[in-house]
Parts: structure tokens; sequence; C-alpha cells
């Protein structure tokens, strides 16, 4: 083995690194794959094809544990993973999860802090194996074919491999940081309620009414039309399924709450 050869420290570097950041975002994986296509661009000295595989094994590898862990019942796993989420983004991916499941799953791979919070939603739900594992290995050669091309570009137009990988390791983690500030300070939708019930319910209807009528940003639900929803309002009410039910993403609620209740419990 030549350890002179960048070849043979890059490439279980690029596999490692990629695969530890899917499982524990401690590393950014995203530059790592940018850095070592940096290199194959400036210097020849990696294969690009060979990077892009190794970060799409990688990655996929890690999405299937993190998916694999919460989704065979380890209660304790699950809360180790997610217990550095936040609540909201939980409770928002798993009240979206049961419309768009193959697209959030494609969507949280290449948006920034998206991936771990739809994981968790997807074994929260009991979402199949096979549709994951299919979708799964989309996602991760999508996303490792984005931060290569980023690499390239940047390889590219530097002629020191060592700028060149400097500069695009430092652009890989700018673009999530930015994208991520963007998404907090433009006003964009940030709902943390979740409102099941159905169109013939006079109750719901007052209750979304009031809820218009003050903004509130909210996802809806009915229960008739989305059996997934059903179940989430059985769950909460050890089997019944009165309506409205209203769903905080801290995990509180509200079941058929008059609109005295309701405005209460949005003041707190």
């Amino acid at each position: 083995m030549n350890w002179s050869d960048p070849a043979t420290i890059g490439y279980p570097a690029l596999f490692g690194g990629v695969l530890l950041g899917s499982i524990i975002p401690i590393v950014p994986t995203g530059a790592v794959v940018s850095a070592a296509a940096a290199v194959a661009a400036s210097t020849g000295q990696l294969s690009l094809p060979m990077v892009i595989v190794l970060a799409t094994v990688g990655g996929y590898l890690g999405d299937v544990v993190t998916f694999g862990i919460p989704r065979l019942g380890s209660a304790a796993a699950y809360r180790w993973i997610s217990r550095r989420q936040p609540a909201e983004r939980l409770e928002k991916a798993r009240a979206q999860f049961a419309q768009r499941g193959w697209q959030l799953i494609v969507i949280g791979r290449l948006v920034p802090a998206g991936r771990i919070p739809v994981l968790l939603a997807a074994a929260a739900l009991s979402y199949p194996w096979r549709r994951l594992l299919v979708t799964s290995f989309g996602a991760c050669a999508l996303w490792a074919c984005a931060y290569t091309v980023l690499g390239v570009v940047g390889g590219g137009i530097f002629e020191s491999p060592w700028t060149a990988t400097l500069l695009v390791t430092a652009l890989a983690l700018v673009v999530p940081l930015v994208a991520g500030l963007k998404s907090v300070f433009s006003g964009g939708r940030f709902v943390t309620l979740t409102v099941y019930g159905a169109s013939w319910c006079p109750d719901v209807k007052r209750s979304r009414a009031l809820l218009d009528s003050l903004k509130v940003d909210y996802d809806y639900f009915d229960v008739e039309e989305d059996a997934t929803a059903e179940q989430r309002v059985r769950d909460l009410q050890d089997g019944e399924r009165r309506i409205p039910t209203l769903v905080w993403a801290d995990g509180t609620h509200l079941v058929e709450p008059s609109d005295d209740e309701l405005a209460a419990h949005l003041a707190r």
C-alpha cells in the first residue's frame, strides 16, 4: 500500500467522513464531498466517478442506519438520535409525511438540516422499508452529484489544488448556512400547529375560522380522507376520534376546544 498516493487516504476518508456525518451530524458531509471533487478536478489524483459512488454509498448507508434504528423499535435509540432536533421541525415533518413521503425524503437530503427530521418522521410513521431504500438511494445520488459539481467548479477555477480544496470546502460550509439564515429571515412559513378535522364538522369550521382570523399558520388534515391522520387522532384519544384535534409542536394538544380555550392556549 502506497501511503504517498492521495487515493490511499482520500477514498477511505471520503467514505468514512460521509458515513459518519450521515449518522452523527458532526461532520460536514457536503464539504467532504466537494473537497474530494476539487482534488479530483485540480490534480487528477482521485477519480470523479469514484467520488460520486463513495459519497452516494456512504450517505445511503448512513441514512438507512438513521432510519432503521428507530424504525426497528428502539425507543432509547430514537430519543438519542432526536434529542438535538428542534421539536417544531420534527412535528412538522411528521404531519406532512403522510401526503408527500418520497418527495420529503429527497428534499430532506438536499436541504440543510432537513435529513434527520425527515428520516425520524418516516420511522415514526412506519414508512415502508422498500420505498425508503429506493427513494433514499436516488436522493443520495442526487446529493452526491450536486456537491461534486460544486467541487469540480472550484477545482477548475484555481490552479493550486490546496487553494481549490480550501475554498471549495469553505463554500460548501457557507452555502447551507446562508440557506438556513435565508429561511429564518425571509418570512418563510414556519408551522408549529396541526389541525385534524373533517369538512362536515361545524366545530372544525369554527376553530379554523378563529385561527384564520388570528392569522395563525397551521397544517390541516381531513381524518376521513387520510387514514394516517385518523390514526394519529385515535392514538391521542385512546381510540376515540373526536374533532377538531389540534396538536402543537411541543406535544400539547386540544380536543374539541371552545373558542375561549383555543384563544387562551394560543396566548401562552
